[in-house]
């Protein structure tokens, strides 16, 4: 059920007013004159746009499953139930569904459309969901931080259609008909944008100007090579130096695709659309925001929400295809004024929906290609190994597993090593019970699917303690911290400032001191100082950074050697709150 916002008497100050109208501007008029003359009048003006965030290069539709949607129980409408949601093809059908409607309507994104993808579309350089999102008619998205993860020239290369000498990596892959918008992003240098800032797109004679950015926290969040040359400022200081220039190519209003979120415990769909309780940075954002923008579409929270900030509506549909976001605005015929706005996000739930055939071709023809790595068989496992922080644990069974392995692995090549640290948002999937199956390598994967490389260092026992505390400190309300190996329990404790502090740290059973030097092993963008900036600081010399191999592949290796007994030594508590 669509969520109202009726905002005509909320937004009566007129929100557009100086922007200019798609037809010649009406003389003004004395008021005399005005009194004299009937009124204008002229049939409202209606237009849809669809929006999807964080997509991730997720095609398939199983094996693994891109998400879970819940709906109401078919059997039981008093209840609600987790069903497989997401799949190109099903996120075609229900972008169909909503066209039939308005068959205008406008559909764009908030970003993170590729990198960090399963098997099915990174070994194919994320060509075929590019491909993808021009097929099912993407106008234009926010830039997210992943679209950088193989670096700039790379997404321009593939920008741009241009194969390398070998041809590109997906046969049919051709020159997307969409644009990344960056209205925040510019040359370090030369202060120049990278990529355009906004684009103006229009429906029922109606312009819609969209400006893009991409979260200020790009360079915390990806490996630094990624970035070079490269420089990040304020979202909405960004956003709103772009405002006149949107009014003056004639925008009747102006929607912001951003890849930056919130976290909010409202749902999909808040009957309410009061988020007051709203953490993450996009609050602080929107209320900085020129009142001329009217929606924000978010993302990089993985979230899914619709919510009512600072007089306009602001919605995040999620993450991998789970939900089809559909904005409603109803303008005033005559002065092109914003009269109400309505937002729902729609799950895209596999068992309610048909597959796109065209779609479900391109799976098809991408599933052939990567058939043969993807469907490598790994292990058998009779307990899943999940990756939620719950029973007030604050360590997960698959954080545990994967700096085992990490451990175990790096032990090969560099015995010296003592533990192992794992990010808790380098965990992207869950591995599922397997009866009567093998594991695949494109579920394991999906674990870890960046592609990153595991490195061996030196760190004291202070530096240890200090890059714990930036884990456990870094996020807004609950701790997420690091996951260790179990050679390592550690406790923290809130202190009455707010302040949180390691207040127990030991290894293999013993109090760890400052003065200790201890061999760790991590993923290179924790080394690279991602999440926990002491990793910026060390001394070079003193840290003697090593390579042992790749996560991915570590992960795959314990696995097969150890099976269920991964599950087993997972279990006790490493990370405790006092």
């Amino acid at each position: 059920m669509a969520l109202n916002r009726t905002v005509l008497s909320l937004m009566g100050l007129a929100i557009l007013a100086g922007c200019a109208a798609s037809g010649p501007a009406t003389p003004a008029r004395s008021a005399s004159a005005a009194a004299a003359m009937p009124a204008a009048s002229a049939p409202d003006l209606q237009l849809s746009l669809l929006a999807i965030n964080d997509f991730h290069g997720q095609l398939q539709d199983k094996d693994p499953t891109p998400t879970r949607v819940r709906i109401r129980d078919p059997k039981d409408s008093s209840r609600q139930i987790m069903v497989p949601g997401g799949g190109i093809a099903y996120l075609a059908t229900m972008l169909d569904r909503l066209r039939a409607k308005d068959p205008q309507a406008l559909f764009v994104a908030a970003g993170d459309l590729i990198g960090a993808s399963p098997l099915t579309s990174m070994l194919l350089k994320d060509e075929p969901t590019l491909q993808a999102m021009s097929d099912i008619g993407l106008s234009a998205s926010a830039l997210g931080n992943h679209e950088l993860d193989a670096g700039m020239a790379e997404l321009q290369r593939k920008m741009a259609g241009r194969c390398p000498a070998e041809g590109c990596a997906f046969p049919s892959f051709k020159t997307p008909t969409f644009q990344y918008l960056a209205a925040n992003m510019v040359q370090a240098d030369t202060g120049q944008p990278v990529l355009q800032p906004w684009k103006m797109v229009e429906s029922r004679g109606v312009k819609v100007g969209l400006i893009g950015a991409i979260t200020l926290d790009t360079p915390k969040v990806t490996m630094s090579r990624n970035v070079q040359g490269l420089r990040f400022t304020d979202e909405a200081e960004a956003i709103n130096a772009q405002v006149p220039a949107v009014k003056a190519a004639g925008a009747d209003l102006i929607v912001v695709l951003i890849h930056e979120g919130g976290a909010t415990k409202a749902g999909p769909n808040n009957p309410g659309m009061q988020c007051d309780e709203m953490a993450g940075r996009i609050k602080g954002i929107s209320e900085k925001l020129d009142p001329s923008v009217v929606a924000i579409v978010s993302g990089h929270t993985h979230q899914a929400y619709t919510c009512w900030m600072h007089g306009r509506v602001v919605s995040q549909g999620g993450s991998y295809g789970a939900y089809v976001t559909e904005y409603g605005f109803v303008l005033d015929g005559v002065t092109r004024k914003l009269k109400q706005t309505t937002v729902v996000n729609h799950a895209v739930a596999q068992e309610r929906l048909a597959p796109n055939a065209k779609l479900a071709e391109l799976l098809a023809l991408a599933n052939a290609r990567t058939a043969e790595m993807r469907l490598e068989p790994v292990t058998r496992l009779s307990q899943p190994l999940e990756k939620r922080l719950s029973g007030g644990r604050y360590d997960s069974i698959l954080g545990n597993v994967i700096a085992d392995a990490q451990l175990a692995a790096a032990r090969e090549q560099d015995p010296g090593v003592q533990l192992a640290l794992m990010n808790v948002g380098g965990i992207r999937s869950e591995l599922p019970a397997t009866p009567g199956r093998y594991l695949t390598m494109a579920e394991v994967f999906a674990v870890q699917p960046f592609g990153n490389d595991c490195v061996a260092l030196t760190l004291t026992g202070k530096e240890l303690r200090q890059a714990l505390r930036e884990s456990v400190s870094r996020r807004d309300g609950e701790p997420m911290p690091v996951q260790v190996s179990g050679t390592l329990q550690y406790a923290f404790s809130d202190l009455p400032s707010g302040e949180r502090v390691i207040s127990r740290l030991l290894l293999n059973g013993r109090e760890v001191r400052d003065e200790d030097e201890i061999r760790v092993v991590a993923n290179n963008f924790i080394t690279d100082g991602g999440e926990m900036p002491v990793f910026k600081t060390l001394d070079a010399q003193r840290a003697r950074k090593t390579g042992v191999g790749s996560d991915v592949g570590a992960l795959k290796q314990y696995l097969k050697a150890q099976g269920d007994q991964a599950f087993n030594k997972a279990q006790a508590a490493r990370i405790q709150r006092q």
